[in-house]
């Protein structure tokens, strides 16, 4: 009994389906609609992708669209999806516009035409290891611009002819892209014309968008990945799925984490070789920073600090080479990204000093021990002990002149001390004002006196010295701003 009435009722459905023009129905078209009346799935033919169309897989376009909503009457239809497996799809399905109450769910189904949801309202999508066609106008394989899913989006596993378009489509859950490999459609984008095989300007994923594996053949984007002003909750990819160098657009796009289950998502150089993926206008002439700053931001907010720091290494050097720094700024500009990381280093700086102080100290010593240095002040130098000193110990002067009172109360000289304090702008160490190399004095070095190279090397010493603190002071300031 109970038996009969289901056959009933799918003769009932058949009926419905010849008074909407589908007559002559297919075995397939048949076994679709007993499965989506009892809301199970639809296994046509082998359950696999089809290669060819038959009577037991072959599906009209539109008696899926009218069966979908059929589904948005729930007195009329109660199942709330439409599944359907190893069907081969005659023509374009469009359901443009529509509100669709059904999970549309068509898995290793080939499709001859596209899929056009522009502007439909779903609860979600789920293309799972089908093959879909290209129009033939621009080239378009799906069209889901303006779609609104409240659920996952799932083109895993897809083989799209032509291009995806989704710009400002808003995906509740997740935007799964893994295994798939995406064709191209002509588009112009902000005067630009080019071939995108994914074009999502202003798409918001409240999920993941996943690329978390490569097509088995090919390369994922055969175009541009377009993801201009788009947002998206967490970012899931691998870098054997970025599209090639000029071919990915991430000028806007914001996203709050990168939680890619690979090793090294968050590597700076492979994200930085990501970032430099997009095309070469945006990473010279029309140079866009917030891409670097976005990844920057969140690498830091999920505790990849110092990642975070050679991204914005980075930033600055393409900013140097993009022309935005002024050619009158760029060699300081060169100068303090090499000694203080463009401020995300500056505990370097502290480095350079220590090497600077201690080359100067060494010199200072060697300059001390061949006799070079003499007393600053003059009543020092017109002493009586300092001019026995000239006439017995012409070689030693100062350190005779230190032996003895009154030279033995002077101020002792100290290499090291001598080398901070003029390396240091403001601080004084009275080593400076008391001791000073004599150019004239010592053996020759290529062709000039060892006091001449240390009494020229003090102005160099000292210029470092303004250099370096000027670098610090700068650099400390930017790691406060920064914080």
């Amino acid at each position: 009994m109970e038996r009969d009435e289901e056959k009933a009722c799918d003769e009932a459905l058949f009926a419905a389906a010849a008074a909407a023009g589908f007559t002559a129905l297919t075995k397939g078209e048949r076994r679709m609609l007993r499965g989506w009346r009892r809301g199970v799935a639809a296994q046509l033919g082998d359950a696999t992708l089809p290669a060819a169309p038959g009577e037991g897989c072959l599906v009209r376009a539109g008696l899926i669209a009218w069966a979908v909503l059929r589904s948005n009457d729930p007195a009329a239809h109660p199942a709330n999806r439409m599944h359907v497996i190893g069907a081969y799809i005659e023509g374009p399905i469009d359901l443009a516009g529509q509100r669709i109450r059904a999970n549309l769910v068509l898995q290793r189904c080939r499709f001859t035409g596209p899929l056009i949801v522009s502007d439909a309202m779903t609860a979600g999508l789920d293309l799972n290891g089908s093959h879909i066609a290209r129009d033939g106008y621009r080239g378009t394989s799906i069209d889901a611009r303006h779609l609104r899913a409240n659920g996952d989006v799932r083109l895993r596993d897809l083989i799209c002819d032509g291009g995806v378009a989704m710009s400002g489509a808003e995906i509740r859950g997740d935007l799964d892209l893994s295994g798939s490999r995406f064709g191209k459609r002509r588009a112009n984008f902000h005067g630009y014309e080019f071939e995108v095989s994914i074009g999502a300007p202003g798409a918001k994923i409240f999920g993941a968008l996943n690329m978390l594996r490569p097509p088995k053949e090919g390369e994922m984007f055969a175009g541009a990945l377009n993801l201009h002003n788009a947002e998206v909750n967490v970012l899931q990819d691998d870098p054997a799925c970025w599209p090639k160098a000029g071919d990915l657009f991430l000028d806007g796009l914001r996203y709050r984490q990168i939680g890619s289950i690979k090793p090294g998502a968050a590597d700076a150089r492979e994200r930085g070789r990501w970032l430099l993926l997009q095309p070469a206008h945006q990473l010279k002439a029309e140079f866009k920073p917030q891409p670097f700053e976005q990844l920057a931001r969140v690498l830091k907010t999920t505790g990849h600090a110092l990642e975070a720091r050679r991204i914005g290494v980075l930033k600055q050097r393409m900013l140097r080479r993009a022309g935005r720094i002024p050619w009158y700024i760029r060699p300081f500009h060169w100068l303090f990204g090499l000694i203080a990381g463009y401020g995300y280093w500056t505990s370097r700086v502290l480095l350079w000093a220590a090497l600077v102080v201690a080359l100067g100290a060494g010199l200072y010593e060697a300059a001390w021990r061949a006799g070079v240095m003499t007393p600053a002040k003059p009543e020092a130098l017109l002493s009586a002990q300092w001019g026995a000193c000239v006439e017995t110990a012409p070689d030693l002067t100062a350190a005779c002149f230190l032996s003895a009172p009154p030279g033995e109360d002077y101020e002792p000289f100290n290499a090291a001390l001598y080398s901070l304090d003029l390396f240091l702008p403001v601080v004084v160490l009275e080593q400076e004002e008391n001791w000073s190399p004599t150019p004239h004095r010592g053996a020759e070095i290529l062709g000039a006196p060892i006091g001449g190279w240390a009494w020229g090397y003090r102005f160099f010493h000292e210029l470092l010295g303004y250099i370096l603190s000027g670098f610090a002071i700068v650099g400390f300031a930017k790691l406060a701003e920064r914080d």
